[in-house]
């Protein structure tokens, strides 16, 4: 946070120190200076606009990021912008209040000395900051972002393949039993009944055979 905003702020206050001391001098040496007034209120409300507009925009792609998971170092620089169009905006509100301490009713911007001579460089600090929140978004999306990193790789298992048997039914062959169904694991004879017992994972058939065909079919579960 401190190197994405910070970096700016401190070059905008540079640059605005720079400027008031430039101006100081043509102040003291007597200078007068005119210019109309939409020379400065145009790029003054154009500066509020486009920070304006990048602020919900940036607050919104933030919630969006966070829904999906995006780690928080990699928000730092949109926070850090947002911080920076919001100085922005702050700015261009002072510059726009500055503009009505000028005297005379039309609509120039005299500066001269006792009169309002910072009023350039707050200008100028205002575009600096702007710009600034520019770069660090341009920055971010060049060289940080990257939604890949919140995306959960999810593994899908393979879905358990149901072997399935025929169907028994009574009445059945016992031949076809055996051919449907392969040897039973045990078989117990009485009389003339043969119980043919075939054990599964988490069941166990019993089918009871007579005459060569399948007499009645019970399943139990272990």
């Amino acid at each position: 946070m401190l190197l994405w905003a910070g970096v700016p702020l401190g070059v905008a206050a540079v640059l605005f120190v720079l400027g008031l001391r430039h101006w100081y001098k043509r102040m003291k040496e007597g200078a007068k200076f005119s210019y109309a007034g939409d020379t400065f209120r145009n790029p003054i409300n154009a500066a509020i606009t486009v920070s304006g507009f990048f602020i919900p925009l940036l607050c919104g792609g933030i919630g969006y990021l966070i829904e999906k998971s995006i780690p928080p170092h990699q928000l730092v620089p949109l926070v850090a912008a947002v911080v920076l169009f919001s100085v922005s905006v702050l700015l261009g509100l002072w510059n726009l209040f500055s503009m009505t301490l000028f005297p005379g009713d039309d609509d120039k911007v005299e500066i001269e000395p006792g009169g309002v001579w910072g009023f350039v460089p707050q200008f100028a600090t205002q575009l600096a900051v702007m710009f600034g929140g520019l770069v660090v978004v341009l920055l971010y999306f060049l060289f940080v972002f990257d939604l890949k990193t919140s995306e959960t790789k999810t593994i899908d298992a393979p879905a358990p393949i149901m072997v399935s048997k025929p169907l028994l039914r009574v009445g059945m062959n016992a031949d076809d039993v055996q051919q449907s169904w392969g040897a039973p694991n045990q078989i117990v004879k009485s009389n003339q009944l043969a119980v043919w017992r075939y054990t599964a994972a988490n069941s166990e058939f019993l089918i009871t055979i007579r005459d060569h065909s399948v007499w009645s079919i019970e399943e139990k579960r272990k």
